[in-house]
């Protein structure tokens, strides 16, 4: 599924505005506590960037929680990532949203309503994705985006902090690469006008996610968004 999270944590996000919008490993002792970080020298592991990102395609399944800071507001919620198979949670003015996307279609769920709405996934796009599985695909076709600035502890993980330049080299990006699993503990992202976004996973969890995490309840009443643009016309 190639870019079909991003969607549904922007409409998250819009939702939010509109009152609808790393790994939680062990911390092994003498590591820094959370959200410290210890920088070093480029010595221990000589992994290329290139194999470090490669090691997230081995993942078969991940869960964890987000928050994304953007314009003086924050969302926050959880992500399960499985295959084809997305769901996001985040709670908006005291109550839950939750989307189920698959490579066809996105659902949002309102729980408290006890309805969702469904809305078919249009031609898939090149813009950048939140999912933390697709940072880094383009890494042997454009190697020159990519610069290693230090290696340093994150979180309690060594990571390579990473600078990524955009195609029209106006938005700038930096992240917190995981060596164990290949994928992004926090991501700043600066655009062409100054405006920044922080991106930030934690407690995250590696395997297999349960098929049932990626299904709605039974009695769900789903209203088709495309059913609904038909009857208007």
């Amino acid at each position: 599924m190639k870019k079909v999270l991003s969607l549904a944590l922007i409409l998250a996000f819009m939702a939010s505005c509109l009152l609808l919008s790393g790994c939680s490993s062990e911390k092994e002792e003498g590591s820094p506590a959370s959200g410290q970080q210890t920088t070093g020298a480029g010595t221990g592991s000589e992994e290329s960037l290139a194999d470090i990102f490669a090691k997230n395609k081995n993942v078969e399944g991940v869960s964890y929680d987000y928050t994304i800071t953007a314009q003086g507001q924050t969302m926050s919620g959880k992500i399960w990532v499985s295959g084809e198979k997305v769901k996001t949670e985040t709670a908006v003015d005291g109550k839950k949203i939750i989307s189920l996307i698959d490579s066809n279609a996105l659902l949002t769920y309102f729980p408290d309503e006890n309805r969702a709405m469904k809305m078919a996934l249009g031609q898939q796009t090149d813009e950048p994705s939140n999912n933390a599985l697709e940072y880094g695909e383009d890494i042997n076709t454009a190697p020159d985006k990519y610069k290693v600035l230090e290696r340093t502890v994150y979180d309690g993980v060594m990571c390579r902090i990473v600078s990524v330049t955009g195609a029209d080299s106006k938005e700038a990006m930096k992240m917190w690469v995981r060596e164990d699993y290949g994928f992004p503990v926090r991501v700043e992202t600066v655009e062409a006008n100054g405006g920044k976004t922080v991106l930030e996973y934690k407690n995250v969890i590696i395997g297999k996610q349960p098929a049932e995490i990626f299904q709605l309840p039974a009695g769900v009443q789903v209203t088709d968004a495309g059913d609904m643009l038909e009857g208007l016309k």
